[in-house]
């Protein structure tokens, strides 16, 4: 009975959600769709998929298998890395060097 009782209150969680989503979707600008609107076409969809998903799916590519040293080489930029190491070692020896000051050694 319990259960029941839950079950019940969740759908008219739901329901009453679904009512306030559609009061505030009036408000909206045109050209966004209410909720109950994008569900009726996302049901619709899936019974009979669009031209435009079927075109998709035809032109989906396929993947690739390739290794991860050829997928490196492919991919090669010139030009300096995100990360200096002059930099790095630079920032690396100040820090260095304020730790030793704070320390007194």
């Amino acid at each position: 009975m319990v259960v029941v009782l839950v079950v019940l209150l969740v759908l008219l969680a739901a329901v009453a959600v679904l009512l306030l989503a559609r009061v505030s979707s009036d408000d909206a600008p045109g050209g966004v769709e209410s909720p109950w609107q994008a569900f009726r076409r996302g049901l619709r969809a899936r019974r009979s998929p669009d031209t435009d998903d079927a075109l998709a799916a035809a032109l989906a590519v396929e993947p690739q298998d390739v290794s991860l040293a050829d997928f490196l080489r492919a991919n090669v930029q010139a030009g300096d890395g995100y990360v200096d190491v002059d930099e790095l070692t630079d920032d690396l020896h100040r820090v260095a060097q304020t730790l030793r000051v704070r320390r007194g050694a």
